[in-house]
């Protein structure tokens, strides 16, 4: 696998690196409306912004301010957590994601079987020393 991504603090220079967040954010805001059943109309209305911002926002073109992150929170009944991009070992999640990523449900779920059964192993292995 190749270089593992992990958000920190010291890339914030990178203008590459601050696009990539914008469009992390974007995606959990769109991801949080969807599970919620909400159309980008009617998320913007009840956070009183305007649709085509909020499509903005979703598709990593622009960067929402604190405020509207946090009206979106509370809309969507969401910690603010949900909506940031994550940090630590997540970049290894976002690379999981993006191997994923227009998969038929079928190979997703034969993907993540071997997965656990590749787990079990390094957990049976660690075990047994």
């Amino acid at each position: 696998m190749g270089k593992t991504t992990i958000y920190n603090f010291s890339n914030l220079e990178d203008p590459a690196y601050e696009a990539k967040i914008i469009r992390a954010i974007g995606k959990n805001i769109r991801n949080l409306r969807q599970a919620r059943k909400l159309t980008q109309e009617e998320l913007s209305y009840k956070a009183s912004i305007n649709a085509k911002y909020l499509g903005e926002i979703e598709r990593g073109e622009k960067n929402p301010t604190g405020l509207v992150i946090f009206k979106l929170a509370q809309i969507l009944k969401a910690p603010i957590s949900e909506i940031m991009p994550y940090s630590g070992y997540s970049g290894l999640l976002l690379e999981v994601e993006k191997l994923f990523e227009g998969k038929k449900p079928d190979d997703l779920k034969k993907a993540v079987k071997l997965m656990e059964c590749f787990l079990n192993l390094v957990n049976d292995e660690r075990e047994t020393k």
